[in-house]
């Protein structure tokens, strides 16, 4: 981990990130390495477009539900990275390339003070209800999570405003969708529609209630049980069910389309059990979107 180093400035401790889990074995590997290693080049690759491909160009970033900002780590990283690539990448360091937007209050502040030298970087805190948010808070290693959340909302949570133009290339988030009511859902889905340049795609994870994830759950093949249905959506907590929800696809595809996304691919995780990988190597499933 010895290059990691170089920015173990912008990995916050393990005692404040309230993702990290219970252990933190390997917690540096692996708040870093899938994000550089694999979603980040992932995410590029899918954009079909070849001077992101090739590196000539930086695709601009939008991070919905960032968090502590895995991504924008390994953004910073393919940066310095593709220096030696670059014959006509962006050179505005006045405005933002990577912009992360979290509920977050305590994550974004962290963000700002550690990219507070790197004006392409820019971290914006939507302020939301916390009956919406499913997330505890972590204090001296001890994960204290939050008895009860709203399994409806009328979605504002969702409608983000951000103090300045930007339209990305890639917009990501990553398990963003499995803790949103309905309606936020479909706003955040509109904000990333408007967000997306003409050739832009949206990348974002999923938990997708389908027959064959539904068959892996009843058999026990998938790493989870989703019980109690909700309409739109699975969960396994009456009194949280944001901590997990699992949305059927037809609401998926009504929502995508209302939003103006057009779904481009659908590839499945491996939290589905019976040997499914995505080529993101990420455990839930990725839906890949367009304009339309």
């Amino acid at each position: 981990m010895k290059v990691i180093e170089n920015w173990g400035n912008l990995i916050p401790p393990f005692s404040i990130n309230y993702n990290a889990g219970d252990d933190p074995t390997d917690y540096i590997h692996n708040f870093t390495i899938p994000y550089i290693n694999k979603y980040l080049p992932s995410c590029i690759s899918a954009t079909n477009i070849q001077e992101f491909i090739s590196g000539e160009k930086v695709p601009k970033l939008l991070d919905i539900g960032c968090g502590f900002a895995q991504m924008a780590l390994a953004y910073k990283v393919l940066i310095k990275a593709s220096n030696n690539l670059q014959n006509n990448s962006l050179t505005d360091q006045n405005n933002p390339w990577y912009v992360g937007v979290d509920i977050r209050k305590d994550a974004i502040d962290w963000l700002v003070n550690a990219y507070k030298s790197d004006n392409r970087f820019y971290f914006h805190h939507h302020s939301a209800d916390s009956s919406v948010s499913y997330s505890g808070k972590r204090g001296n290693s001890n994960y204290i999570s939050p008895e009860e959340s709203s399994a409806e909302s009328d979605g504002s949570e969702c409608i983000y405003k951000l103090p300045l133009p930007f339209k990305s290339d890639i917009q990501w988030s990553s398990s963003l969708f499995t803790h949103l009511t309905p309606k936020a859902t479909v706003n955040a889905l509109k904000f990333i529609k408007d967000s997306l340049t003409p050739q832009g795609i949206a990348v974002n994870t999923w938990l997708i209630a389908d027959t064959e994830s539904s068959l892996a759950m009843i058999t026990r093949q998938a790493d989870r049980s989703l019980p109690i249905d909700k309409g739109a959506y699975l969960t396994y907590s009456k009194s949280n069910p944001l901590v997990c929800t699992s949305y059927k696809l037809q609401f998926i595809l009504q929502a995508y389309k209302l939003a103006g996304l057009k779904i481009q691919n659908i590839r499945r995780g491996s939290w589905r059990g019976s040997g499914h990988k995505n080529d993101f190597d990420h455990y839930q499933d990725i839906i890949i979107a367009t304009l339309n």
